[in-house]
């Protein structure tokens, strides 16, 4: 019987460990200079996190991930996340505050966005410090206007700065017992 021939995944796998090994003597190597030694820092990460996605595609027997991938972003034709957000109720005044969602959120921008605003809701709930300085309504209001607007379900929408109308939604929505930091993951 011909011996098994070693999986992509295990090829990849071996190579770069390979890397990461001579990226480990690169770093230590003696004369190196101090900007020789970063940059051999900085590529022994860059493949630790590719053999840590190596690794685990092969544990789960799924197709190693793409450059992209290993960075952190969706694979292309990959299910959007789903987001609840608060969202203005009046756009021209800028007041009032709607909770909009589940919805899909196409971008990981528009995510990020998403998710920053319901971190500083719960700073703003708890009155507690957001950049070394307590979060008042009036920097919670200043702040989330000079964010971009983020697209949920399909429309552009801004997020709500109004402090009050914020933290009102909030209650009635604990009230009724609506799961506010509803969040898929995409798959």
């Amino acid at each position: 019987m011909a011996p098994r021939r070693p999986s992509v995944a295990a090829e990849r796998i071996a190579e770069l460990r390979h890397q990461w090994v001579e990226a480990v003597q690169a770093a230590a190597a003696p004369g190196a200079s101090r900007a020789e030694r970063q940059r051999a820092r900085n590529r022994r990460v860059y493949v630790e996190r590719q053999l840590h996605g190596a690794e685990r595609a092969q544990r789960r027997g799924v197709p190693l991930p793409s450059a992209r991938e290993a960075a952190g972003h969706r694979r292309a034709g990959a299910t959007p996340a789903r987001w609840s957000a608060l969202v203005e109720a009046d756009p021209s005044t800028h007041l009032g505050a709607v909770l909009v969602g589940p919805a899909d959120v196409p971008s990981a921008r528009d995510g990020a966005r998403l998710g920053r605003h319901w971190a500083a809701v719960a700073v703003l709930a708890e009155g507690g410090r957001w950049g070394g300085s307590t979060l008042t309504p009036a920097r919670f209001r200043r702040m989330v206007r000079r964010w971009a607007p983020v697209r949920i379900g399909g429309e552009t929408r801004r997020l709500a700065s109004d402090a009050a109308a914020v933290l009102a939604a909030v209650e009635q929505a604990r009230v009724a017992g609506v799961e506010l930091f509803a969040y898929e993951a995409a798959g």
